[in-house]
């Protein structure tokens, strides 16, 4: 018989939505100061035991067009996933990529102000996480 993590036995697995890790109840928004990928911003670190799905929007609160860079795991700026940011303006800079094991995401900015994050996860809790 296999136990589902977080849920009784014979459960299926579930799904919740929570905010980032470095978010605080309230402020859920999360100001990007990074401006290198050794000096990127964690906006959130996987639970160890289920998969987390970000769903990460960057917006730009400056007067200049700036772009924000994604990491998923890896510090390397080769494997950073660059996004142009309109002034003003906003995007989806992850729309679910899944990860698990305490992954880190993280963000940093072409600016040291400017680019902040929001968003949340979707945790799914499984017996394979």
């Amino acid at each position: 018989m296999t136990t589902f993590i977080g849920r009784g036995p014979g459960t299926s697995p579930t799904t919740d939505f929570f905010p980032f890790s470095a978010a605080l109840p309230s402020s859920p928004v999360i100001l990007i100061t990074g401006t290198t990928a050794g000096a990127a911003n964690t906006i959130h670190t996987a639970d160890a035991k289920a998969y987390d799905i970000p769903i990460i929007y960057v917006a730009n609160t400056s007067s200049t067009p700036l772009v924000a860079y994604l990491q998923m795991g890896s510090t390397a700026t080769t494997q950073s996933i660059a996004l142009s940011v309109a002034t003003s303006s906003y995007g989806l800079i992850q729309p679910g990529t899944p990860i698990s094991g305490s992954g880190v995401v993280s963000i940093w900015a072409s600016a040291a102000s400017g680019i902040a994050a929001y968003g949340g996860v979707t945790r799914t809790y499984t017996a394979s996480a």
